[in-house]
C-alpha cells in the first residue's frame, strides 16, 4: 500500500540516487502496465492498488542499494588504485538483476530479525536484497598469504568518515572450507 510504505519517499530515493534517466521509466518501475493488465484481469478480493505496487516494493530496496553503491564504486575504485598500485583490477557493481536474483537467499533471516510484515509465508520480504554483499566490490592481487594479511589490515583500518570507504564483511567464496575470519 502507498501510504504506509511512503510511496513518494521510496520513489524520491530512487531519484536521489539517480535510478531512472526519466520519470517514465521511474512510472513504469512503480507500477508497469504489464502488471495493472494482469492485476485488472484478475481482480481478486485484495486491493489492486496493493497488488499493482507490489512488485515495486519487492525491489525497489535492491535498485536502491545498487545505485547507491554506484556513488561509492569511483571513491572505492580511486582509493584501492592509490593505496594497491599495480594489483588493482576493476570489477563493475552488481547489476540490479543479479542482486534481484540472489536476495531471496536471505528472505529467512530477514523475516526472522524483522518480522513478516503481515506477508503470507515465502513471499519476497522488502529488506531482503541488503543480504547481498559485495555490491560495490573490486579485485585485489596478493603474492602470498603474509600480503594478503597486510592487504587486509589496511581495509580494516579504514573508517567511511575518513576514506569514504569502510569494511563490513569478509567472505571467502573461493574456498568454503577456509574460514575467512
Amino acid at each position: 500500500d502507498g501510504e504506509r510504505r511512503l510511496l513518494l519517499s521510496a520513489m524520491a530515493a530512487l531519484v536521489d540516487v539517480a535510478a531512472f534517466a526519466t520519470v517514465e521509466e521511474l512510472c513504469e518501475f512503480v507500477a508497469s502496465q504489464k502488471t495493472c493488465e494482469r492485476v485488472l484481469a484478475s481482480a481478486s478480493s485484495a486491493s489492486v492498488t496493493e497488488n499493482v505496487l507490489q512488485p515495486f516494493w519487492d525491489n525497489v530496496y535492491a535498485h536502491w542499494l545498487v545505485f547507491s553503491s554506484k556513488k561509492v564504486d569511483s571513491k572505492l575504485q580511486a582509493l584501492v588504485k592509490k593505496r594497491f598500485p599495480g594489483q588493482f583490477r576493476f570489477v563493475p557493481p552488481k547489476t540490479c538483476e543479479k542482486v534481484i536474483k540472489g536476495k531471496d537467499k536471505h528472505r529467512q533471516a530477514c523475516v526472522e530479525v524483522f518480522g513478516d510484515g503481515g506477508r503470507p509465508a515465502g513471499a519476497a520480504h522488502i529488506v531482503e536484497a541488503g543480504g547481498v554483499t559485495d555490491i560495490a566490490r573490486c579485485s585485489i592481487t596478493a603474492e602470498g598469504p603474509e600480503e594478503l594479511l597486510d592487504i587486509l589490515k589496511k581495509f580494516e583500518e579504514m573508517k567511511i568518515s575518513r576514506d569514504g570507504v569502510e569494511l563490513v564483511s569478509i567472505s571467502n567464496s573461493f574456498c568454503k572450507s577456509m574460514d575467512s575470519k
